[in-house]
């Protein structure tokens, strides 16, 4: 017959005492522990509007994955910290939403400095903390690019200007190609005069072929001039130009003149960066000059 007699019974002695090596703590993750996402890279961009209405910028966001398999989404979220002028805000941060994606396009933002955030969710909702990066948004008021491989061929008479197109879109979208002439071989766009534009998107121009420097600058759709490209040649027509017809335009006017003052018989630029302004504004007219050079001049009732 056997019988169970319980430990309890008996007296517990020093002599039973005994140490025993506490369990190794896990290695693996726990539900709380979600890595955060690499620091997001920021790049600024310009895009195309579907609905015609011109172009826009945006904000490019790429980061790294976190290195867990049990993160499902990441939450971005934006805000801009100081405005063109470089006076704060006060705007608070705004959520865009998630994506399972570790890329995030951020559009219409406006000129000035922007914060970008991105954290890790987990299968089961937890998330990691933020983390950050800031980027400078210039947006349409930044200037456009030089022109590159700029190249002239004769012909009859006429040089063919030949260039890459320019890799600003609001460049070749409402943006316009200016060109003037100086007869010096070392030539500034100061020192030149007016003689075509074309189209931004273009990348070819026909103009009269004359001995000199030929500048040419992108003018985006904002009215910014671009760096100043050039190229010379030595060419001439075999059939020079000759004055055929002068205008004169209101010789007694008294009204005022802005960026231009009177040298002897011509009219002449005080500011050529004011060329940018657009000329289709209220009050501006043009008066011809020599050649293809223009100059205006605003006309107000004295």
């Amino acid at each position: 017959m056997l019988r169970e007699t319980s430990p309890l019974v008996y007296d517990w002695t020093a002599s039973e005492e005994a140490i025993y090596a506490a369990a190794p703590r896990t290695t693996l993750p726990g539900p709380a522990d979600v890595p955060a996402p690499g620091t997001p890279h920021l790049a600024e961009e310009m895009y195309e509007t579907r609905g015609g209405t011109g172009v826009r910028t945006l904000i490019r966001v790429i980061w790294i994955e976190a290195p867990s398999d049990f993160v499902r989404d990441y939450q971005v979220r934006a805000r801009r910290i100081l405005d063109r002028d470089g006076v704060p805000t006060g705007e608070g941060w705004i959520t865009l939403g998630r994506t399972d994606q570790p890329a995030w396009e951020i559009r219409d933002v406006k000129p000035g400095r922007w914060e970008v955030a991105v954290k890790s969710l987990s299968v089961i909702g937890v998330s990691s903390p933020y983390v950050s990066a800031e980027i400078e948004i210039l947006g349409l008021t930044a200037p456009p690019a030089a022109l590159e491989s700029l190249t002239i061929q004769t012909a009859g008479g006429l040089a063919i200007l030949k260039w890459l197109p320019s890799a600003d879109l609001d460049v070749r979208i409402g943006g316009r190609i200016v060109i003037r002439h100086s007869g010096a071989l070392t030539a500034t766009w100061a020192t030149s005069t007016s003689m075509d534009e074309v189209a931004g998107s273009d990348a070819v121009a026909l103009v009269p072929l004359k001995p000199g420097t030929y500048l040419l600058r992108a003018r985006d759709n904002s009215g910014n001039l671009g760096p100043v490209a050039s190229v010379a040649t030595k060419g001439a027509q075999v059939l020079p130009f000759a004055p055929v017809m002068s205008l004169a335009a209101d010789p007694a006017w008294i009204g005022d003149m802005v960026n231009v003052v009177v040298d002897g018989a011509a009219l002449k630029l005080v500011d050529i960066g004011l060329e940018a302004a657009s000329p289709s504004r209220p009050g501006w007219t043009s008066a011809l000059s020599s050649g293809c050079g223009c100059a205006r001049r605003s006309m107000s009732p004295p």
